[in-house]
């Protein structure tokens, strides 16, 4: 009777399989790490999309009405939220921002027969900083320097 040997058999060893798994570890953390900073340039890519949305939004209204909504005490930033009700026939819905980071409007005097004039500020996950838009820019105010959107 013939005995099978044992050292025949084929396999792998834990030390190649050790290797194997941790390759394919750090393949998947940089792919990881690639997609994590492609998420935030989308983001910044709706954020950007939205508050040309509003702004537009905004010029309807003050087409409309002849000057900016006010949703509270002027120079006061409020969230973006309390511009639902007044912009409801220019836009379907005021965007949320897209990440955890709330966004602000204001409506100020300007010094000028013009009258009044608005400010947008949102948040830039690609600078890591605030940025702000419209016809109040008051930088120091708003400690976002001078990031413009």
């Amino acid at each position: 009777m013939r005995r099978k040997c044992i050292h025949n058999k084929r396999g792998f060893t834990l030390i190649e399989l050790l290797v194997v798994i941790s390759i394919i570890s750090l393949l998947s953390s940089v792919v990881l790490s690639s997609l994590n900073s492609a998420r935030a340039k989308a983001r910044d890519a709706k954020r950007a999309e939205d508050v040309h949305q509003l702004k537009l939004a905004l010029e309807y209204y003050y087409d409309a009405n002849g000057v900016y909504p006010s949703v509270g005490t002027d120079n006061v930033g409020y969230s973006m939220s309390s511009l639902s009700a007044p912009l409801a026939p220019y836009i379907k819905t005021v965007p949320d921002d897209p990440g955890s980071n709330a966004w602000q409007y204001v409506r100020a005097p300007v010094n000028d027969a013009s009258g009044y004039t608005y400010g947008l500020y949102v948040y830039r996950e690609k600078t890591n900083a605030y940025c702000g838009t419209g016809g109040v820019f008051n930088p120091g105010w708003w400690s976002i320097g001078s990031n413009m959107c």
